[in-house]
């Protein structure tokens, strides 16, 4: 990912635990730096197909990236004290990032309002959503791009599947935990189709899949095969 990152100029603040913070525009300002942002972004889930084809070869599992990015006035700088410092980036701009990186799934790449507005004539967008992240004043509307035009000519790879028919339609019942409250009210969810890539279920459904569901492709893969 780092020969990625530096690709598109960007500057990696730090790695937290599994992730990466990346700036772009800091510290050499690019008027550019959002449309090199998702460029960038981009790129680096095509290049989890790399890592995991050596995931595989060492006896690793599969894993997922999601990205979420964001633009905006921040601090950035040598931040710190006289005993300790480094160059670093902070302000709420760079916590709207991170929250917009929680609604992501495997493989996705949520932009801001703001990113979009940067980058409209150039980006495709799959879809868009309405959310009320923590620390939000008021709902934002996010943004799932899955390729950049002209001049950087670059998108997520599509892999091509069909969709099977289920013998007999899967029903799933489940509850809904928000925060530390639970829905007492089961709701209902029903599998039409399932549909894989590789070993991983993506789903054909009667309705929407909820938000909320995340990735539970292995939860799903043993309900459908124990179904046919």
């Amino acid at each position: 990912m780092t020969d990625v990152i530096i690709k598109y100029e960007g500057t990696i603040d730090e790695f937290i635990g599994d992730a990466i913070l990346v700036v772009f525009g800091a510290p050499i300002w690019k008027s550019n730096h959002a449309e090199r942002a998702v460029a960038c972004a981009l790129e680096m889930q095509n290049a989890m197909e790399e890592v995991n084809r050596r995931n595989f070869e060492l006896g690793f599992p599969e894993v997922e990236m999601g990205i979420g990015i964001n633009t905006g006035e921040v601090v950035v700088g040598n931040i710190g004290s006289e005993k300790r410092a480094k160059y670093g980036v902070v302000g709420r701009e760079v916590n709207m990032a991170s929250r917009i990186e929680t609604y992501t799934v495997g493989g996705q790449i949520l932009i801001s309002e703001s990113v979009y507005n940067k980058i409209e004539s150039m980006a495709t967008i799959n879809q868009e959503m309405v959310v009320e992240p923590k620390g939000a004043k008021k709902p934002i509307t996010i943004y799932d791009v899955v390729e950049m035009k002209d001049p950087w000519l670059v998108s997520i790879k599509k892999t091509q599947d069909d969709a099977v028919p289920l013998k007999k339609e899967l029903a799933i019942l489940y509850i809904v935990l928000d925060g530390k409250s639970v829905d007492q009210d089961s709701k209902q969810l029903i599998i039409l189709r399932k549909l894989f890539n590789g070993e991983k279920f993506i789903g054909v459904y009667k309705s929407k899949l909820p938000a909320f569901f995340g990735d539970f492709h292995s939860f799903f893969k043993e309900i459908l095969q124990s179904a046919d």
